[in-house]
């Protein structure tokens, strides 16, 4: 290392030490801190891949180096130092030779995977390809590693990425994108290998098979612990009514504002987005094409609701966005839009060419979890939160069977799960076919909502609640709980 890189190295960590910061929301933990990505850097024990914990990195710019320090900072992977540098090496060189990729091919062979992050979630929030780095092989090949190893892995779609895409499915070069060649150089530079006969298409084909597709969504979404805390992820800033404008374009119901059902939602809109992804449509979907120039460049807004997935990956207007205070938000995608309040921006410069390998790491940790939780965990708080007046009542025989009927009806209906004429629902047998029928709308996994679940916790309810005139009442395991409850709290 020479004395001038030594100075910069001492520099970088002094900077580090004054300007780095870590702010506290709820679940989650927004890192701030200034880097060198091309330095090794040790695993960051604080914010380190584990079980329950999940790790939000910004817009990657392709650049391989940056991928490669985040993985190793936060524990995902285990490479050695010597093998670290080496990869930069071979990353910055304009021109790669057979020998090259054999060393590169070795030292990914090497890299191992740490136990802990098998059981954590790594979400990147886009742009891996087709971007400014040097070259998307690099990139895929180190996400092979972690996907062969098990590593749970989020890609949420992009604008940069799409274009990779789009080559892809209609069997174009990786350097026929639509960017200025600067603004895609990493695809550029994979064409290039492509042509050269040092890697082939049917490999790059595999290789997004395997590592992108089963890993490609449009939304993500995680809830805290007690799943009353919604955030929501994608690569460019949206709200709600995006959410719904998307829903509406796959043919999906919009189920409502409240935290679960936007949850729900999401999933819904998952599930039909990866359709067009496995069918090699997306580009279709994305119709990127038919959007004015002018509102791809920024000169224009992007209509939400005729192009809501070019939105998605496109747009930068955050004027106009639905995103109420209860939620959080986390994007990346455009730089000028600051993190606030509930808003994490996860964008930056760190990264987007080779030459800026020094500044500020953007990196949000949370402690949350991206499942909704099974019918029978979930329905447990109807009973908690009225056991003291259902008892009383107990006491008191009330035994009218009509009456509790109206009563469970109208407090199911307040958690917006029933409609409006909820508590006309005099039949037990029909109330708990409606109920189980809403609330088991299908939604495929990893929402585990059946209705024979549903039937069953509601059939045990009304069984204690009526045949028993309540004494079998604490019975109940659980109970109904706090999906029928749930009202979401404004952070100041």
């Amino acid at each position: 290392m020479t004395s001038s890189r030594i100075v910069l190295t001492a520099l970088t960590a002094i900077i580090a030490k004054i300007y780095s910061k870590s702010v506290c929301y709820m679940g989650h933990t927004l890192t701030q801190e200034i880097v060198d990505i091309y330095e090794f850097p040790a695993v960051d024990k604080l914010l380190k891949a584990r079980d329950k914990y999940q790790v939000t990195i910004g817009d990657m710019h392709a650049n391989a180096a940056k991928l490669l320090f985040a993985c190793c900072k936060h524990g995902f992977i285990d490479i050695t130092q010597d093998d670290y540098n080496q990869f930069i090496k071979l990353y910055h060189k304009e021109t790669l030779t057979a020998e090259d990729i054999k060393s590169f091919k070795e030292i990914i062979a090497r890299i191992k995977v740490f136990p802990e992050a098998k059981e954590s979630l790594l979400r990147l929030i886009g742009d891996l390809l087709t971007d400014r780095g040097q070259n998307d092989y690099f990139i895929l090949k180190l996400l092979e590693v972690l996907v062969d190893n098990g590593v749970p892995v989020e890609i949420l779609i992009s604008n940069h990425d799409a274009e990779f895409i789009r080559c892809l499915e209609q069997g174009l070069g990786f350097d026929k994108i639509i960017l200025e060649k600067s603004q895609g150089k990493s695809a550029v530079k994979l064409q290039e290998l492509i042509q050269k006969g040092l890697v082939t298409r049917e490999e790059i084909i595999s290789l997004y098979n395997k590592c992108i597709k089963p890993n490609l969504k449009a939304l993500s979404y995680s809830f805290n612990d007690n799943q009353d805390k919604l955030t929501i992820y994608s690569h460019g800033p949206i709200g709600l009514k995006n959410i719904e404008y998307m829903a509406k374009r796959l043919g999906v119901p919009y189920l409502g504002d409240e935290p679960i059902l936007i949850a729900k939602t999401i999933d819904a809109i998952n599930e039909k987005f990866s359709e067009y992804v496995s069918q090699n449509k997306l580009s279709e979907l994305l119709d990127v094409h038919h959007v004015p120039q002018d509102a791809i460049n920024g000169r224009q807004p992007i209509d939400p609701e005729k192009f809501p997935f070019a939105h998605l990956i496109w747009n930068r207007k955050t004027d106009d966005l639905v995103r109420p205070h209860h939620i959080y938000f986390v994007h990346g995608h455009h730089m000028e839009s600051d993190s606030y309040r509930n808003v994490f921006n996860l964008d930056n410069i760190l990264g987007k060419m080779k030459t800026v390998h020094n500044g500020q790491y953007n990196v949000l940790y949370s402690k949350e979890v991206s499942k909704l939780r099974d019918i029978a965990t979930q329905v447990s708080g109807l009973i908690k939160t009225k056991s003291a007046s259902l008892l009383r009542k107990s006491q008191e025989k009330v035994v009218d069977k009509l009456l509790v009927q109206r009563e469970i009806a109208a407090e199911l209906a307040q958690g917006k799960l029933l409609t409006n004429d909820a508590a006309s629902f005099m039949n037990q047998e029909d109330l708990i076919e409606k109920i189980a029928t809403i609330i088991s709308t299908p939604r495929p996994q990893p929402v585990a909502y059946q209705p024979s679940i549903v039937k069953g916790a509601f059939t045990a309810f009304y069984d204690s609640y009526i045949k028993d005139y309540y004494g079998q009442f604490l019975s109940v395991k659980d109970g109904l709980g706090n999906l029928f409850r749930h009202r979401p709290q404004a952070v100041n």
